[in-house]
C-alpha cells in the first residue's frame, strides 16, 4: 500500500498537477513567511508607539508624585508657621460661634416655654389669621371686579347689538326708499 502511495505522489510531483502543487506550496510558504515578517514589523511599531506613551505616562506619574511631596511639605509648614496660628484662631472662633449658637438655642427654647413663648404663639396665630384674611379679601376683590367688568361688558354688548339692529333697519328703509322714482324725475318740463 505504501509503495502505491509513493508512486501516486511521485506521479503528482512529476506531472502537471505536481507542478501546480509545488507552486501552491511555494506560494503558501512565502505568504506564511511574509505574514510573520509583517507581524514582527507591526509588533515593533506598536512597541515603539506604546513605549513612547508608557515613558510619557511614567514621567507624568513621577512628576505628580514629586508635586504631591512638595505640596505636603508646604502644607506642613503652613500648619506650623504663620498660617498655623491663623488656623488655630479660626478653630477658636468656630468653637466660640458654636457655643454662641447653642446659647441662642437655649434662650429661644426658654422663650418658647416662658412669657415670650406665649407672645410668640400669639404673634404666629395673628400672622396666620392675617394671611387668611388677606386671601379672603383678595378673592372678594376679584369677584367684585369681575362682576363690574361683567356689567360693563354686558352694557357694551347691548349697545353694539342695538347699533347693529338699527343699522339693519336703516339699510332696509334705504332699500325701500330706492325702489321709488326720484322726485326730480317726476317734474314735468315747461
Amino acid at each position: 500500500m505504501r509503495v502505491r502511495l509513493a508512486r501516486v505522489v511521485s506521479r503528482w510531483r512529476t506531472g502537471g498537477l505536481g507542478k501546480a502543487m509545488v507552486a501552491w506550496e511555494t506560494n503558501a510558504a512565502e505568504t506564511k513567511r511574509s505574514r510573520k515578517v509583517l507581524d514582527r514589523v507591526i509588533g515593533r511599531w506598536r512597541m515603539g508607539v506604546l513605549a513612547k506613551s508608557l515613558l510619557s505616562w511614567e514621567n507624568n506619574a513621577a512628576e505628580g508624585k514629586r508635586s504631591r511631596k512638595v505640596l505636603e511639605r508646604v502644607v506642613g509648614r503652613w500648619r506650623t508657621d504663620v498660617l498655623g496660628k491663623a488656623w488655630l484662631a479660626w478653630e477658636t472662633n468656630a468653637a466660640e460661634g458654636n457655643r454662641s449658637r447653642k446659647t441662642l438655642e437655649r434662650v429661644v427654647g426658654r422663650w418658647r416655654t416662658g412669657v415670650l413663648g406665649n407672645a410668640l404663639l400669639a404673634w404666629q396665630t395673628n400672622s396666620t389669621d392675617t394671611k387668611r384674611l388677606r386671601a379672603v379679601a383678595e378673592r372678594v376683590r376679584r369677584s367684585w371686579l369681575l362682576s363690574h367688568h361683567r356689567k360693563a361688558l354686558a352694557g357694551w354688548s347691548f349697545a353694539v347689538n342695538r347699533r347693529v339692529e338699527r343699522r339693519g333697519k336703516l339699510t332696509s328703509v334705504v332699500a325701500w326708499w330706492r325702489r321709488f322714482p326720484h322726485p326730480s324725475s317726476l317734474i314735468l318740463p315747461p
